[in-house]
């Protein structure tokens, strides 16, 4: 299973210009989506976080200890 530990932050792979992002795979627009994911990521076990249109993996949490 791939993992990747991120110190308590949240790194995407979606493309983000002018304010607008955009899935890397299938070029949906997600800026609404990747806003609510600013704000709402703080529980304390792991997230896969995927694009709501393709469904292919964005990025990865991982809240543990180092």
């Amino acid at each position: 299973m791939l993992t990747l530990r991120l110190a308590r932050t949240y790194k995407s792979n979606a493309v983000v210009s002018n304010r607008m992002a955009t899935c890397p795979y299938c070029e949906e627009d997600i800026t609404d989506w990747a806003q609510r994911l600013e704000r709402g990521a703080a529980a304390s076990t792991p997230k896969v976080w995927t694009c709501p249109d393709c469904d292919r993996v964005l990025g990865i949490t991982d809240w543990g200890s180092a």
